[in-house]
């Protein structure tokens, strides 16, 4: 279900054309980050899925992650993958990013509770404006959790248009979440999943990963394998 990649980015001419039409066209709504089951008895929330996907997320990680790399996390949720990955590696300075304000104050709670100064203070940020004097790079990775198929396709445009900017030559962004393969059945649990996301909103659902990975094509693609692990 979860897939990653790497890509090299370099000017997307075609991304930033397609984001002017949709504001001209007013096309643009809001985006909803919560997508899974969470438990909001308290400020410090959890999610089950990012219970279940935080140490494999973390694995296929971190040979990608040199020593006191600097990560930024779009839509950071709860804040558990931020925190599993602060305790796990500490010498990461990790800094999330969430436009909920619910969610900040749980990623918030999170990072009092672990008390490392490398887990930066999280950031109100919504992928599409403009970066927040707060948000300092370049990063050496952009990392972004179940995000795309949960908001319009141009929230993912403009990641990969901010990604561009932020990070450092070969630096990675990387994508965790469900997408459409060529010739690659849906699991018929995503296909509930994707008819339920396009029902409430039709700008919303699972995304192709050669679209995704192409991006209609100006962004030429790399493949490397992960360094060897320390």
């Amino acid at each position: 279900m979860g897939q990653f990649f790497r890509r090299t980015l370099s000017a997307a001419q075609a991304a930033q054309s397609f984001l002017k039409r949709e504001r001209r066209a007013n096309k643009v709504t809001r985006i909803v980050i919560l997508s899974e089951a969470v438990r909001w008895s308290s400020v410090k929330q959890v999610s089950e899925a990012a219970e279940r996907n935080k140490r494999l997320i973390f694995e296929v990680l971190n040979p990608y992650l040199g020593q006191g790399a600097k990560v930024l996390e779009i839509a950071s949720g709860t804040g558990q993958h931020a925190a599993h990955f602060s305790r796990e590696r500490p010498d990461l300075v990790w800094q999330a990013s969430d436009i909920d304000p619910i969610a900040l104050a749980s990623i918030r709670a999170y990072r009092e509770e672990l008390g490392l100064s490398s887990f930066c203070e999280p950031v109100a940020w919504d992928i599409r404006e403009d970066l927040p004097s707060a948000i300092s790079g370049p990063f050496d990775a952009v990392l972004s959790i179940n995000m795309i198929h949960i908001s319009p396709w141009e929230s993912g445009l403009s990641l990969f248009l901010k990604a561009s900017a932020l990070l450092n030559p070969g630096g990675i962004l990387c994508l965790y979440g469900p997408f459409l393969q060529e010739d690659v059945p849906l699991a018929a649990s995503n296909l509930s999943f994707d008819h339920s996301l396009r029902s409430r909103n039709p700008q919303w659902g699972i995304r192709s990963l050669e679209t995704v990975l192409v991006v209609r094509r100006p962004l030429p693609t790399t493949s490397r394998r992960p360094p060897a692990t320390r």
